[in-house]
């Protein structure tokens, strides 16, 4: 089955379902973490391209986009899903760092109430896409502005909110 990330509040949930979530995220983490050492990007990391085997052992699935690496020096067509995607990707520009984004939405999606449009990359747009095309429209002025307001809107959270400042670390701005 494919993870599911809609049914669960992280902030509620009992520690077994939490120990079970975080025990699969880790199993699929290590996964795109194995394909960047055979360097291997994804490119399209999201819930639904993460099964749950017996044992909550986890898969990475769906290599439909994927690219080798040094493919990444050069331009790329954007492919995707929005919701999930960094937003360097929209410009055609991606590398390792897209996918570890793309971990850090999906513990976002799970982990935090509101989900997806409560993170502070979107919440400000009306949507993924609408941020999408406002990214990929910016030159290279407007884009590292932009990382930078974002940086003064997403502070540092403290290292004591383990989950927090794991979806942090995954999910800063490379202009």
């Amino acid at each position: 089955q494919h993870l599911n990330t809609k049914n669960l509040n992280f902030e509620t949930a009992s520690v077994e379902d939490k120990v079970t979530l975080l025990k699969t995220m880790q199993g699929a983490f290590s996964g795109v973490s194995r394909m960047h050492d055979l360097g291997i990007i994804h490119r399209d990391l999201k819930p639904e391209n993460l099964l749950v085997m017996q044992g909550n052992k986890s898969v990475v699935t769906d290599f439909g986009i994927s690219i080798k690496t040094p493919a990444t020096a050069s331009k790329i067509a954007y492919a995707g899903t929005p919701h999930y995607s960094a937003p360097e990707t929209f410009r055609g520009t991606v590398s390792e760092k897209s996918d570890v984004w793309s971990c850090g939405m999906i513990l976002q999606d799970a982990c935090r109430p509101g989900g997806l449009l409560s993170h502070t990359a979107i919440d400000n747009s009306t949507s993924p896409r609408a941020l999408m095309n406002k990214y990929s429209s910016m030159n290279t002025k407007e884009q590292k502005a932009f990382a930078l307001q974002y940086a003064k809107d997403y502070p540092e959270p403290p290292k004591t909110q383990l989950m927090e400042h794991l979806i942090w670390s995954c999910t800063q701005l490379d202009p």
